[in-house]
């Protein structure tokens, strides 16, 4: 299993993107910032790695190491971009379903709370 080389790993994310969709957070929780120079530098590809292997988990089985040293998929450049568009397309329908579900949950607890509190009607749990 050979290493793939940094920039390589920013070129093949930057072709084919992610294979989950990607995911609107709330605003960025600022993080300690470290003092010597290289060492931000090398948090910064420490998690640029973690992101590739990730992104691409079976990688070993769907790249192939070209003469050029580039890695190259497999199946080829667009069964590779139309599968991972699929990958994403599926990875939002599950999102969507599980943000879905959660919201209408909230809304029935809440509504049940409400409900609870006119009526007089609140259970005991045991």
């Amino acid at each position: 299993k050979d290493a793939v080389p940094f920039e390589e790993m920013e070129r093949l994310m930057n072709l084919y993107g992610s294979i989950k969709a990607p995911r609107i957070r709330g605003a960025a929780k600022k993080k300690g910032s470290v003092e010597e120079g290289d060492k931000k530098v090398q948090v910064k590809k420490d998690s640029i790695k973690r992101k590739f292997y990730r992104w691409f988990p079976n990688f070993e089985e769907r790249f192939t190491r070209d003469e050029d040293g580039h890695y190259q998929p497999v199946n080829g450049h667009e069964y590779e971009l139309k599968y991972r568009a699929e990958m994403r397309h599926k990875s939002m329908t599950v999102v969507t379903t599980k943000r879905s579900d959660s919201i209408t949950k909230k809304k029935y607890e809440q509504n049940k709370k409400i409900t609870e509190e006119k009526t007089g009607n609140v259970l005991s749990r045991q």
